[in-house]
């Protein structure tokens, strides 16, 4: 705490300045009636008024400090500055260069008054001096330890300021009856020694000054800094898996420190404080402790420790994973993996992170179960990417970030079957579909050479791929479907589960816009792709050249029971799907063209050029066996309804 005697006043508190201006003009020459606009020293100046210097005086930086503005004149050299006392007459004080805008004077003496101008100075001539500033100074001693604004010190090497205009000597002392000290040349400054000890220290000064008159004894007070010891290894850090860390020493006055892996510091020498280092653990896994003593010239700190755990190695114990569905998945199969670590020097490893990378899919983050092991569950949707035969890799960081990784020895496939089902519901209509995965793949679409029963505008034969696979209903769409969705029932021949007849290409569009488009007719080459199911022959059930085999598997004119039969009353083809041939003829989102020439090649729908009929396939009730073939093509106008035409759905994945 900074104090004064009880006979004299801090000086910045109860400094008692009389700054006042008083303006004059000192001239050489007359003023010209008419102002000079060039000229910032006419008194008549517009801008000016004829003082361009509005020069300032204030007490600062230990005297009188002078500033004032530039003055742009021809030839400038710099500035003269004079000064007066109340005890003489003006004369000049110093000369300064043209970039000097302030200078301080620190003659001055305490109990005077003085006053100052400045004037521009060219390489022949002085110009019109500034106005007059003038000041008083009337001001007690004060002294300052370490600063003004400085309460605490860590060391006893200390600088003492001095303010005492006018002082010639001084005397200073650690005691308040100057015991042993001595009157010296007085300075501003001077490097002083605290005792020692703990408690508030506390420097006397008194002053001589130039006319003899002595001052009372003022003092300054500070006390010594405290230590509040302070460490942590690493930021705070709780495990590292290499042993150089970095100390932080936050101890506010600290001068020294003395670092150490033992709690025995006798082999560990004093060191300049520094508020971070580089530091090496000890060898060897397990809890590092690092401890830590500060002193400054008044304190020694107790000792302060912080500890992190060293972990430098990892394993994998184990690594799987389990599925609904065996190693082949298909939407809605949930696959769990676990991992399992091995225990370190700290026990179980918890507090880590484990990823599971599926080759083709992103990663799938692992539980930590607290008990050295994580574990994650992943469901398979119809977004999910399809993988065959993909390695699964497991990856696991430790909490102090030793890293593994292990690949498992089982291998995933996500290939949805062929012919495997799945039930979409028709809105919320109350009724649903049962639906077959086709596959992607490719296949030769049309007749044969030399077919038997065949038709020209089965030709030519061409490859067709499909990229994705896509669902397709596993019956033609039923009457009692239809009717839940649309209202109706258009069919000549009744039954729930009878095929719809009697609608049009054009009505299928008004069915399909009610499911919100969720379903859709399929391309001629994707009837005829999964009517084939992978076979190449005549019918998806061989060439049946007799047509020996057919009533098991196809209703047409031979075997009709006077119409159309429910759905699913024969064999189903490869793929599971039922009356691709015969019962009733379906609906394909193509136009009608005399030929495959320029046939779309990538399984989609022809629709350009257009035409004036939209295709039909698979044969009917109605007509005989060489009309229910795989290759087999009719064409109806899109608004033509007939009681032996019906349609199926598809739905893209």
């Amino acid at each position: 705490m900074k104090s004064f005697s009880v006979f004299d006043f801090r000086l910045l508190a109860i400094f008692l300045f009389t700054c006042y201006l008083i303006l004059g003009t000192f001239g050489c020459v007359d003023t010209p009636v008419e102002p000079i606009a060039d000229n910032p020293i006419d008194a008549n100046s517009p801008e000016t008024g004829g003082d361009p210097y509005n020069l300032q005086v204030e007490i600062a930086d230990g005297g009188v400090r002078l500033t004032w503005q530039a003055v742009n004149v021809n030839d400038l050299v710099g500035y003269n500055i004079y000064r007066k006392d109340n005890n003489s007459a003006f004369s000049r004080l110093q000369q300064v260069s043209s970039s000097a805008l302030t200078y301080t004077d620190l003659t001055i003496q305490n109990g005077l008054r003085y006053e100052y101008y400045v004037v521009v100075r060219s390489t022949s001539a002085e110009g019109e001096a500034s106005n007059i500033a003038k000041v008083a100074i009337n001001a007690d001693p004060a002294i300052y330890i370490q600063g003004e604004a400085v309460s605490h010190t860590p060391t006893r090497n200390v600088t003492l300021t001095m303010i005492a205009f006018g002082a010639q000597q001084i005397i200073l002392s650690n005691e308040s009856d100057f015991a042993g000290a001595e009157w010296e040349t007085f300075s501003a400054t001077k490097s002083w020694q605290l005792l020692t000890g703990t408690g508030t220290k506390i420097v006397y000064m008194r002053i001589v000054f130039l006319d003899g008159d002595t001052s009372a004894v003022v003092s300054d007070s500070i006390e010594p800094q405290a230590l509040t010891p302070l460490i942590s290894i690493n930021r705070d850090s709780t495990y590292i898996n290499h042993r150089d860390v970095t100390l932080s020493l936050p101890v506010t006055g600290a001068l020294q420190m003395k670092p150490s892996n033992t709690l025995d510091s006798a082999g560990f020498d004093w060191q300049d404080y520094t508020n971070q280092i580089a530091w090496s653990l000890p060898t060897g896994d397990g809890w590092k402790h690092v401890y830590c003593w500060f002193r400054n010239d008044f304190f020694t700190s107790g000792m302060v420790s912080d500890s992190i755990g060293l972990d430098t190695r990892v394993a994998i114990s184990s690594f799987s994973w389990i599925s609904t569905g065996g190693d082949t998945l298909v939407p809605d199969d949930r696959v769990t993996f676990t991992l399992r670590t091995s225990d370190d020097t700290f026990g179980s490893e918890s507090g880590g992170t484990a990823n599971v990378t599926v080759e083709g899919w992103d990663g799938i983050d692992l539980v930590d179960q607290a008990d050295g092991s994580y574990t994650g569950s992943f469901t398979i949707t119809d977004d999910t990417p399809k993988v065959s035969d993909a390695r699964v890799v497991v990856s696991f960081a430790d909490r102090a970030g030793n890293e593994v990784s292990e690949e498992s020895n089982q291998r995933l496939t996500h290939l949805i079957p062929p012919g495997m089902e799945r039930i979409f519901p028709f809105g919320d209509s109350g009724e649903s579909i049962v639906m077959c995965w086709i596959p992607s793949g490719e296949f030769m679409m049309g007749r044969q050479d030399g077919e038997q029963d065949s038709d020209s505008d089965e030709s030519p034969r061409h490859r067709v791929t499909f990229s994705e696979g896509f669902w397709m209903g596993k019956y033609e769409v039923t009457q009692v479907q239809w009717e839940a969705v649309m209202g109706d029932n258009p069919s000549y021949y009744d039954g729930v589960n009878r095929p719809v007849e009697r609608v049009s290409w054009t009505d299928i569009q008004g069915f399909e816009s009610s499911l919100g488009n969720a379903f859709r007719l399929p391309s001629e080459s994707e009837w005829e792709y999964a009517c084939r199911a992978g076979t190449a022959t005549r019918f998806y059930w061989g060439d049946d050249g007799g047509y020996d085999d057919i009533d098991r598997y196809a209703v047409y004119l031979s075997n009709d029971p006077g119409g159309t039969a429910n759905v699913g009353t024969k064999l189903p083809n490869a793929w599971g799907l039922y009356d691709m041939s015969g019962n009733v003829w379906e609906w394909c989102e193509d136009w009608y063209h005399s030929d495959y020439t320029g046939a779309p090649s990538d399984g989609s729908a022809w629709l350009s050029p257009t035409g004036s009929f939209r295709v039909s396939r698979g044969g009917g009730w109605f007509l005989n066996a060489r009309y229910c073939r795989s290759a087999n093509r009719i064409y109806n106008g899109p608004s033509g309804r007939f009681n032996l035409l019906g349609f199926r759905l598809v739905r893209s994945l």
